[in-house]
């Protein structure tokens, strides 16, 4: 009688447990690097808009130990990395997102990312662009995404007598940080051809900062005053500007220019990497082959008021209908839910 109680007492905790288990949300760890901005800030809001409208709960860490640990072991039920981890020695569904050439970096990344792509179940990248670059046969596209109701319409200046410019950009990597030089070529030779006083925010940090800044010394003039704010919420810059300007020597799907079309800025930027898969060249923004088209773009949109209004407007909606987390979100959770079945 005894045995027959402890036998049921048994059967009633074991299927109490199965229950349990089976209503605990699935466990999902995601894996970046904690930078100023770039693959952190993806991975901090995609954790946060995981968290609060989808049935899985999201764990965030850039932890070296943490990071160890989900090679071999974790109590994830997923993992999803920015970073190139190897196979895992315990079988877990693995999801990669790439949000860069890894070839124009390190060799690390040369030498590892190969394996984590052969090693995940799925792979996804921000663009056409970055998977055509790459070569990627086996691949999502999910482009990056930003929450258009954080940004408020910027307050539309008609006359402009000292305009104020805008770049948003990590100084991480040279071939990028040297946009802003360029930019502030172009903005010298307006201010002075012109006899236009201009203010140039720059808002950003990284390794290369320095060196951009010392060669932004030679192009300042007495018209063009060039602010470096540093690493900053730009919320409050977009706010303040008239016009977004963005250079770079090799990108993909910048989310600065995606969170200054948000913000209904016009876009002034070079025609490189993905810029053509967030900008429609004429319609929500102005895409330049060279330099000297950049600088007339730039001109065009310090003195036609129309054509600023016109663009910030149409960027802004652009922006709420393609890339705003509403429409990207349940594209990662599409993703999560077929690995977890």
């Amino acid at each position: 009688m005894a045995s027959l109680s402890q036998n049921l007492v048994l059967t009633i905790a074991v299927i109490l447990l199965y229950n349990t288990t089976k209503a605990m949300p699935k466990q999902v760890t995601i894996i970046t690097r904690h930078t100023k901005g770039g693959s952190w800030k993806w991975g901090k809001e995609l954790a946060q808009k995981i968290n609060e409208n989808s049935p899985y709960k999201v764990h965030l860490t850039d932890n070296l130990a943490d990071i160890l640990k989900n090679h071999f072991s974790t109590h994830a039920d997923l993992v999803h990395s920015a970073y190139p981890l190897w196979p895992r020695l315990y079988k877990k569904p693995f999801v990669l997102t790439i949000h860069g050439n890894f070839r124009k970096e390190g060799w690390r990344q040369k030498f590892f990312y190969p394996k984590a792509i052969r090693s995940a179940d799925t792979v996804t990248v921000p663009s056409n662009f970055l998977k055509n670059e790459l070569n990627l046969e086996r691949v999502r596209i999910i482009p990056n995404a930003v929450d258009v109701n954080e940004f408020n319409q910027v307050p539309f200046r008609q006359n402009l007598d000292n305009p104020k410019i805008l770049t948003v950009m990590n100084f991480n990597f040279w071939h990028k940080a040297k946009g802003v030089i360029e930019i502030a070529k172009v903005l010298s030779r307006i201010s002075h051809e012109k006899r236009q006083n201009m203010e140039y925010t720059i808002v950003g940090d990284g390794p290369e900062r320095l060196k951009v800044q010392n060669e932004i010394e030679h192009f300042k003039t007495d018209f063009l005053k060039v602010n470096f704010a540093g690493f900053d919420d730009p919320k409050k810059y977009y706010a303040n500007a008239d016009l977004f300007a963005y250079v770079s020597g090799f990108d993909n799907m910048p989310i600065s220019i995606m969170e200054a079309m948000a913000a209904g800025l016009p876009v002034a930027a070079n025609q490189i990497g993905a810029l053509s898969e967030i900008i429609t060249n004429g319609v929500d923004g102005l895409l330049s082959p060279d330099p000297e088209n950049y600088k007339y773009n730039v001109i065009r949109l310090l003195e036609d008021s129309d054509l600023r209004q016109k663009l910030g407007q149409a960027a802004r909606q652009k922006v709420k209908e393609k890339f705003d987390w509403s429409v990207i979100l349940p594209q990662w959770i599409n993703i999560y839910s077929e690995l977890l079945k």
